[in-house]
């Protein structure tokens, strides 16, 4: 095989790999949902299909360790499943309209 083509197929695993390694990362889907749930501006530039490229977002080994968003112009609702990133240390949202949905208890 010549050294371009092993060079062409190197790229395309690495590429898989990414795109497979973006997938599978555990806070994807709850940062999916958070991203849903807020309508966000597009000058924090969260139209990345990957959360840890996303602007005010912070990760480290695939796990988000913090979200700072302290936009004026996001308003919303944060779905429960923010309980789900575990790494999460710091989360600020000021001066923001955001609001939380609370559940309601059955009662027996």
């Amino acid at each position: 095989m010549k050294k371009s083509h092993i060079d062409c197929f190197l790229l395309v695993l690495w590429l898989f790999a990414s795109l497979v390694s973006s997938q599978t990362s555990p806070d994807s889907p709850t940062m999916e949902k958070l991203k849903a749930s807020l309508k966000i501006p597009s000058s924090l530039n969260w139209s990345d299909y990957d959360p840890y490229k996303w602007t005010h977002v912070a990760c480290d080994n695939q796990r988000v360790t913090r979200i700072q968003i302290s936009s004026p112009k996001v308003d919303g609702t944060l779905p429960s499943d923010v309980k789900d990133l575990s790494e999460l240390k710091i989360f600020e949202v000021m001066n923001n309209q955001i609001g939380v949905v609370q559940s309601q208890a059955l009662l027996v």
